[in-house]
């Protein structure tokens, strides 16, 4: 069987992912940072709900613009290489700042769970391990050994679940950060990804033109340090006319940056070869 296979069986298949993923086999792989990297997070928490449109009641639509260009720029970031310690060696969870392989037990009641879990090739946040992978629709009658989830998280994201009622009850690898990088908003200096965040960000909103807002001269010139006092960010007066294509260009790089934190390294890659000789040196680069 190819391994590309076996994976998307496992990921399909929920009694697959629950024999591999039992804690019998589940610390014996090492840590495997793309494991730590989730994706967007969609849910529903009211199916139904009739406005009474007498008494002025409007229903609202929030969305959060510019999340991952936001949490590159402000949120922290490890730096450097980690300190890898595994087993007995690992250290309590408050001292750990990067990457944490562990188990955790979820609480039995929890309006907005906090892990996530990869079922059935989606990206669920449950209570319960086995209702998720067999997509249980009614009451839990599980046990806590079975509502147990185990997986690669970031440091943070298990302290926010602890303070939420998740225990955590086995550790198996640490990656360990000494050194971490936050934008402080008050000087405008440190974060990891500031400056490529902002280059980007600086040419979306001019290549956007003003807001809808901005109707006169006045409100235009009060734009500019407005939002230099909000993001750090001078924009060029000049510069500032819509550009529907430069906008979606910018728009692109600024959001899918994300993306590379889970891109995988050994991608396919295809070379044609006119002569033995570069034919044979190909090989012999690929074998060493």
């Amino acid at each position: 069987m190819w391994e590309c296979t076996f994976d998307r069986m496992f990921r399909e298949n929920g009694a697959l992912h629950n024999f591999v993923s039992n804690d019998r086999f589940s610390g014996d792989t090492p840590i495997n940072p793309r494991g730590a990297f989730f994706g967007g997070r969609t849910n529903c928490v009211w199916m139904y709900h009739k406005a009474d449109v007498e008494d002025g009641e409007v229903i609202r639509f929030l969305d959060v613009c510019s999340l991952y260009p936001y949490v590159n720029k402000y949120r922290k970031y490890p730096v450097g290489h980690p300190k890898i310690l595994v087993g007995e060696k690992c250290p309590p969870l408050k001292d750990v700042e990067g990457l944490v392989k562990c188990t955790v037990v979820p609480p039995p009641s929890l309006y907005h769970p906090v892990l996530p879990f990869r079922a059935s090739g989606k990206l669920l946040f449950p209570l319960c391990k086995i209702c998720a992978l067999e997509e249980n629709q009614r009451d839990c009658n599980h046990s806590d050994s079975e509502r147990s989830i185990t997986g690669t998280l970031a440091s943070d994201e298990v302290k926010l679940a602890v303070r939420e009622g998740y225990k955590l009850t086995k550790t198996y690898e640490v990656w360990h950060y000494a050194e971490t990088s936050i934008y402080d908003p008050t000087t405008g200096e440190g974060g990891l990804l500031r400056e490529y965040i902002d280059c980007l960000l600086k040419m979306k909103q001019e290549e956007s033109g003003y807001p809808s807002w901005c109707k006169t001269l006045d409100e235009k010139q009060k734009y500019i340090p407005s939002f230099h006092h909000r993001e750090n960010i001078t924009l060029d007066e000049k510069a500032i006319q819509h550009s529907p294509r430069l906008t979606q260009l910018s728009k692109l790089m600024h959001n899918s940056f994300w993306g590379r934190f889970r891109m995988r390294e050994n991608l396919p890659q295809c070379t044609i070869h006119t002569e033995r000789g570069t034919t044979f040196s190909h090989w012999q680069r690929a074998l060493m």
